[in-house]
């Protein structure tokens, strides 16, 4: 028998883009590019685009690991301020206050974050940001 979540998340609307500019804000875009310029990923770059030693192969699994240990630093040390507008964008998703939310056991709100993440309108924000670059 499968169990009910404690909560459900609305269609994401216009309203919901202020809140999530805020959290991207606060997670530091400057910092994430910075993550991808370090000396170790632009020596796995410099390897995959051929500028080693002759002979040497490059590691594509130790790239992905270096770039990936980069990005989670620059999340995992600022995510603690974007905190209560991570609160904000749930409780406009779910009705819930954010101080219910505050107080949800902590896999039932990692499960809530993983399924906004997991909508489609959180990736067509994501598509439709990436486009301003373009």
């Amino acid at each position: 028998m499968r169990e009910e979540k404690a909560y459900t998340l609305r269609e994401m609307t216009a309203d919901d883009v202020f809140p999530m500019f805020k959290i991207i804000s606060g997670i530091g875009l400057k910092e994430f590019k910075a993550a991808f310029e370090s000396d170790d990923v632009k020596a796995a770059i410099a390897a995959m685009t051929g500028e080693k030693a002759e002979g040497e192969k490059p590691d594509a699994v130790a790239i992905g690991i270096t770039i990936a240990v980069n990005i989670a630093d620059v999340i995992f040390s600022n995510l603690p301020k974007c905190k209560a507008d991570i609160y904000k964008l749930l409780s406009g998703l779910s009705g819930m206050s954010a101080k219910d939310i505050a107080a949800l056991p902590m896999p039932v709100f990692m499960n809530m974050v993983v399924d906004t993440i997991k909508k489609e309108e959180f990736k067509d924000f994501f598509w439709a940001a990436a486009r301003l670059f373009k």
